[in-house]
């Protein structure tokens, strides 16, 4: 890469990371836009936007034509080209490690407790009922490189696409998503999430990533989720991932998303789920404290979740 093509990387990379400058870029890939349509779509101020179209302008990001007295934007890829060519390495080197991830859940199943066998967790019934998804369905915790992962993978016997709306759209998040999620369904949104069960504050995020009918990848407050959804003919399989912020909640977390997945499998068939996520998480907390350890296993739910579904029988690793 030559002198002028990383300072063009490096002013793109810049520009873009301001959010409301690559709504901007996101509205105006599907079509040239006038300044009117910008505003309107962003609901920002005029000002503002023709502040974030003048940086981007001067970036070589937009540029504009003149029909009669209004100025019609569209995009410019050259610098997204450079900055493209640019990430190429560590798009393969992110890729490579997913690839790896994947051949690693593929290869645990077997060594996973057995819902109809030995070392069944409480409440096995769930998945076995459903006839939903595979019967070894607990999540793996992963350490690596400062991080905390947890990882589930769920075969699931319907379309991705039918998949794919459960984990979209408002109506079906209702049924198994613990918050709304508030924003364009676009990669770098804002997006607001509030809980419905309990008196806690709302908090904040961003898309991403968001291709669909395969990946929904978001930052949920101080955690990142991520959503991969493979077709497999007529049935698919949802690889989920939550990276958080500390080992210690591990354990509650583990039950808590086990508990959301098992609700999902039951919207993606259609069929009311016999339990709530509250009495399903109770189910399965002492597996995952068990299956995770006392490290994971130091935070408990917060006051304002015991106050609206109450603490469950206690368990003196959760604190």
């Amino acid at each position: 890469m030559n002198v002028r093509e990383y300072y063009l990387v490096s002013t793109t990379f810049d520009v873009v990371a301001e959010p409301n400058r690559r709504s901007i870029l996101d509205l105006l890939l599907a079509g040239e836009r006038p300044v009117g349509d910008l505003v309107e779509a962003l609901s920002v101020s005029q000002p503002a936007v023709s502040k974030h179209l003048r940086v981007l302008r001067q970036a070589g990001l937009v540029e504009f034509r003149t029909e009669a007295q209004r100025r019609i934007y569209r995009v410019r890829t050259e610098p997204l080209r450079a900055m493209d060519e640019w990430l190429a390495p560590y798009r393969a080197s992110w890729a490579s490690r997913l690839d790896a991830l994947e051949r690693h859940l593929g290869t645990v199943a077997d060594d996973l407790p057995r819902l109809d066998g030995p070392g069944r967790p409480p409440g096995a019934e769930l998945a076995m009922d459903a006839d939903l998804s595979e019967p070894d369905d607990l999540g793996q915790l992963h350490r690596r490189d400062g991080q905390v992962l947890l990882t589930f993978r769920r075969r699931l016997r319907y379309p991705a696409e039918t998949v794919w709306r459960v984990l979209t759209e408002p109506d079906h998040l209702a049924a198994w998503f613990p918050t709304t999620i508030e924003g364009e369904r676009t990669v770098g949104a804002r997006l607001r999430f509030s809980f419905r069960d309990i008196d806690a504050d709302p908090f904040d995020g961003e898309m991403l990533a968001f291709d669909p009918p395969s990946l929904m990848e978001l930052r949920w407050g101080v955690d990142v989720l991520r959503f991969e959804v493979e077709a497999r003919g007529a049935e698919s399989v949802l690889v989920f991932i939550a990276v958080v912020d500390e080992l210690g909640k591990s354990a509650r977390d583990g039950a808590g998303w086990h508990s959301c997945l098992d609700l999902l499998g039951y919207e993606v068939a259609g069929r009311p789920a016999p339990v709530s996520a509250p009495d399903r998480w109770k189910e399965l907390r002492s597996t995952y404290v068990d299956r995770f350890g006392p490290e994971a296993s130091t935070i408990g739910p917060p006051p304002q979740w015991e106050d609206a579904h109450g603490s469950g029988d206690g368990d003196p690793g959760l604190q």
